[in-house]
C-alpha cells in the first residue's frame, strides 16, 4: 500500500510519535526543582505552556519538547556525532519550529533557502515569547535545555539539512553545538548540569 508523505514526516512512522510520557517528566522535573507548573500547550502551538504567569510578568513560559532514541550520554554517542554532517554532535531543532522563536515567517514549514533569504534582507526578527527547547534521552537520565536567548542568537547555531530516523528524505535543521546548551544528568536521582 506505500506511505502517504505529508510534511517531512511520513504518516506511517508519525503514529509512533506519542509524546505522552516526555511530556510527563517535563511536568514533573519543572514542578519538583522549580515549582512551575505546566499544562498541556497545544492551544498556543507548542508542547507546554506554564499554568500561570511567570513571577512578576504578563506573559507564559512555553516548553517544546522532543524525546530523544539515544540512551545515556548524547555527546558521547557516534551517531549523533555523525548526524548532523558537522564533525562534531549537535542538538538539533527542525527549520519548521522555527516560528516559535521568530516573526515574520509566512510559510507553516519553510525551507532553508527562504529562511536564508530572509535573514540576508532582514525580514526574521525574535519574537517576544519565552519558549524552551527540551530534548531528553530514551531513558529520561538526560535533558538537553536550550534557552530562548540562544535559539535567538543566529550565532549560536548553524544550519544543516540531513535525513532521521523518523524522516525519508532530508529536512532543515538548527544545529546547536555543546557549549551553548545545557546538560543535565541524573544519577541516584541526583541532577547535575553537565561541564563544557
Amino acid at each position: 500500500m506505500g506511505e502517504k508523505q505529508t510534511g517531512y514526516i511520513n504518516e506511517t512512522k508519525k503514529k509512533n510519535f506519542d509524546d505522552s510520557k516526555v511530556r510527563e517528566f517535563v511536568i514533573w522535573w519543572f514542578k519538583t526543582f522549580y515549582d512551575i507548573e505546566f499544562i498541556n500547550g497545544e492551544e498556543y502551538g507548542v508542547d507546554l505552556v506554564s499554568k500561570y504567569n511567570k513571577p512578576g510578568t504578563n506573559y507564559k513560559i512555553y516548553i517544546e519538547l522532543e524525546h530523544g532514541t539515544w540512551k545515556g550520554d548524547l555527546w558521547t554517542n557516534l551517531y549523533y556525532e555523525l548526524l548532523s554532517q558537522l564533525g562534531y554532535p549537535t542538538v538539533n531543532i527542525p527549520l519548521r519550529k522555527l516560528h516559535l522563536w521568530f516573526d515574520g515567517l509566512k510559510k507553516s514549514k519553510p525551507d532553508l533557502y527562504y529562511v536564508l533569504d530572509m535573514i540576508a534582507n532582514g525580514k526574521l526578527t525574535p519574537n517576544n515569547n519565552e519558549t524552551y527547547f527540551i530534548r531528553t534521552n530514551k531513558d529520561f537520565t538526560q535533558m538537553i535545555l536550550i534557552r530562548p536567548s540562544v535559539i535567538k542568537n543566529l550565532k549560536n547555531f548553524v544550519f544543516n539539512e540531513f535525513s532521521t530516523k523518523t524522516g525519508s528524505h532530508p529536512e532543515p535543521f538548527l544545529c546547536f553545538p555543546k557549549n551553548v546548551v545545557e546538560t543535565k544528568d541524573e544519577k541516584s536521582g541526583i541532577w547535575t548540569l553537565q561541564s563544557i
